[in-house]
């Protein structure tokens, strides 16, 4: 099932047409939900990753499984199925998951 929202890029509504583009948009719930950090959406004071607090840390076999934890938890309480996460390297994480 398509998660159907308006599209952004970079953060930034896209706009064709004069109009807002709609588009499956759960890259870019992930996205967003991985760069929040908790407090950050204030009716879900829970969601967030903050992923740059993970950018910074030790580049460690417990930072990794953690970091990889807390993904799948935030993802599955936000209703999604995860399929891949990968975190074997912090500059190209990759994550597959869909409502």
């Amino acid at each position: 099932m398509a998660f159907i929202d308006y599209k952004n890029i970079n953060h930034d509504l896209l706009i064709e047409n004069g109009d807002f583009v709609k588009a499956d948009c759960a890259q870019d719930h992930i996205e967003d939900i991985m760069l929040a950090t908790k407090g950050s959406y204030k009716q879900f004071p829970l969601v967030g990753l903050n992923l740059f607090q993970y950018l910074n840390s030790p580049f460690t076999n417990e930072t990794k499984i953690s970091f990889a934890k807390q993904i799948r938890l935030q993802l599955e309480a936000d209703k999604y199925k995860v399929r891949l996460i990968d975190v074997s390297d912090f500059e190209n994480i990759k994550v597959e998951a869909s409502k």
